[in-house]
């Protein structure tokens, strides 16, 4: 059972412009073989080029199952969804799922509206995500 002092971690953070509110920060560890991404904050297309690194340093790792952990995320936008298809798309040809942790209305309906969330199941908690994440979705 791999636990979680099995796992690498590195962040990447971003502070938005004096325009924009908040801050953006995104890490990613490993699990076993899984990949978890950890996003906090708002997901625009001013802030998403953090969500890109750390989904692209998790597509890098060549994870069996990636999980995309969003329950901190307060807005995600059309940017934001669009590399949740990469993401999927890169992993489904590799054989490997995608699962997504949301919990909150603002980041629940954009996955739903699109069907996203038929794609790529959406779960309560990280730890239901893993133990899901290697079923085909």
């Amino acid at each position: 059972m791999t636990t979680l002092s099995d796992y690498t971690a590195s962040e990447h953070t971003v502070q938005l412009s004096p325009i924009a509110v908040g801050l953006l920060r995104a890490s990613t560890e490993r699990i076993g073989p899984v990949c978890v991404v950890r996003v906090e904050g708002e997901v625009d297309l001013g802030s998403a080029e953090v969500l890109r690194s750390a989904v692209d340093e998790a597509l890098a790792a060549e994870p069996d199952g990636l999980v995309v952990d969003l329950s901190a995320v307060r807005f995600l936008g059309s940017t934001g969804l669009s590399i949740l298809v990469h993401a999927y798309d890169t992993l489904r040809q590799r054989g490997a799922g995608t699962r997504i942790v949301a919990t909150r209305r603002e980041v629940l309906r954009p996955l739903q509206l699109t069907g996203l969330s038929d794609v790529m199941p959406v779960h309560p908690t990280t730890g239901r995500a893993l133990r899901d994440v290697r079923r085909p979705a």
